[in-house]
């Protein structure tokens, strides 16, 4: 118990520690992950195709470029008006992340509650861990603005424009599939919140322009979360509102808390009040 409480004492010290610092650019960033991967802050789709999950035969860009479209093919009838329907290729993509489809972006989000959750919503058996950076400029896109890639170049109406990391704000028009747009750059952008889920979570979604990019080499810092300490946080975040029910909207959100919370205070329970569980049941 006090090695419990010693651990809770120590995550939320360093916890608040990121909460509280200020940003020189205007943006801070989060993202929670439950375990430690091979490649951490690695785009789903990267380490899915590392993996072998999907062959040794199809280049990477055909293979994102068709389970795009067999996406869109398939999702159409979900739209319930004309402003749902994502306008270009990145709102698309943006789409899809959300729902579970690899794709070679990768969540962040503003809410560093929203990254606490995602760091022990599972793998209860390891720590989590959670990234934050504090140097992400904002740049204002404007719809009228042409974005163009030339050479590992930005290029904004013409003018370079090549910081080493920075934020769409508003809707991007280059495409996603183009291999033209392979660059050197990790571009973070802010989605129009069309989806109750990009709200909830306070979406930002990095886009590394290919497999070559490293995270390793991203400017981030990292908070551990010891494994012990995973149930009791994510008791203390459902009393916040900040569940699988508001993570995700809808049923499937719904019946996912109701299943985690009755598992959590199962587990809280001391060994003898769940032997009288057993023997009133039995």
């Amino acid at each position: 118990m006090l090695n419990l409480t010693r651990k809770l004492s120590e995550f939320w010290k360093n916890f608040n520690r990121i909460v509280e610092a200020q940003s020189n650019m205007g943006l801070e960033i989060y993202r929670g992950e439950s375990r430690l991967y091979e490649v951490p802050l690695e785009p789903s789709l990267f380490r899915q195709y590392r993996a072998g999950k999907f062959g040794t035969n199809v280049p990477l860009s055909a293979l994102e470029k068709s389970m795009i479209e067999e996406f869109k093919r398939q999702s159409f009838s979900s739209f319930k008006t004309q402003h749902s329907i994502p306008n270009n290729p990145l709102e698309w993509f943006t789409l899809a992340q959300h729902y579970g489809l690899p794709t070679r972006l990768i969540d962040w989000t503003t809410n560093p509650m929203v990254a606490l959750y995602f760091a022990i919503e599972k793998n209860d058996d390891e720590d989590g861990y959670i990234y934050f950076n504090s140097n992400i400029e904002i740049f204002e896109y404007e719809s009228a603005d042409s974005i163009v890639f030339e050479k590992g170049e930005m290029l904004i109406n013409g003018r370079p424009y090549n910081p080493h990391q920075y934020t769409i704000l508003s809707n991007s028009s280059y495409d996603i599939n183009d291999d033209s747009i392979y660059h050197e750059e990790i571009i973070f952008h802010r989605p129009k919140y069309i989806d109750e889920r990009y709200s909830n979570q306070c979406t930002v979604l990095a886009c590394p322009g290919s497999r070559d990019v490293a995270f390793s080499k991203f400017d981030r810092e990292r908070i551990i979360i010891p494994s012990i300490i995973k149930p009791t946080l994510r008791r203390y975040l459902n009393k916040i509102g900040i569940n699988s029910a508001f993570i995700y909207p809808g049923l499937s959100g719904i019946t996912a808390n109701i299943t985690k919370n009755f598992s959590d205070e199962y587990l809280a329970m001391p060994l003898s009040e769940r032997h009288k569980m057993k023997d009133l049941f039995d």
